[in-house]
């Protein structure tokens, strides 16, 4: 037997009163989800354009340390340097022990490559007719940078600005700018790098 009122079920009021917290958590829930997915987004962004730019400074600094500072020529956004080593990538010597130089590698920005809008480094190989044991002068950007017959290979994507400069003495002096506009937000890096020439 039972005393006192019989339950009753939950009225309207608070069921909407429920549902309304109910929203208001799921809309908090939903802004954090947000949040972080830009933070994802942004973080593998930045990932991305470091990778990229040590990557090229990378191997920029391997090869150039292998040249001599008189076969160097450097202008604005663009170098071409020489290369003891061969297009299989071998150092090669006479048969009297001493260096050969055998190509050419020219880095370059180039703005819009391959129409496609985006500024890239590009590097571009060209061998030697002859392998030279004297070290050789190096050409002008120009004549590597648009021989056709060449193919390019880009280094990095998003480069803003590359900046080589031989000073008189000291080392030479590398510098590359890489941004990227993610939705109106602008991301980018700049690293240094001093080369010190061994041949």
């Amino acid at each position: 037997m039972f005393t006192g009122r019989a339950r009753r079920g939950t009225s309207l009021i608070e069921l909407l009163v429920c549902s309304g917290l109910l929203g208001l958590l799921m809309l908090g829930i939903l802004a954090v989800l947000v949040a972080n997915n830009q933070y994802l987004r942004n973080s593998e962004l930045r990932l991305e354009i470091q990778r990229e730019a040590l990557q090229s400074l990378s191997q920029m600094t391997r090869e150039l340390t292998e040249s001599n500072r008189y076969a160097i020529n450097v202008e604005p956004n663009a170098m071409v340097f020489a290369s003891p080593r061969d297009l299989q990538n071998k150092i090669t010597f006479d048969s009297r022990g001493r260096l050969q130089w055998c190509k050419y590698i020219c880095y370059y920005r180039d703005p819009n490559f391959a129409g496609s809008g985006q500024a890239c480094l590009v590097r571009k190989v060209v061998a030697l007719p002859v392998p030279a044991i004297d070290v050789p002068a190096a050409p002008p950007v120009a004549a590597v940078r648009d021989d056709g017959a060449l193919t390019p290979k880009v280094v990095a994507h998003y480069v803003d600005s590359f900046t080589p400069e031989l000073t008189a003495a000291g080392p030479i002096q590398l510098k590359v700018v890489v941004k990227h506009n993610h939705y109106g937000k602008i991301h980018g890096l700049e690293i240094m790098s001093r080369v010190f020439v061994r041949n």
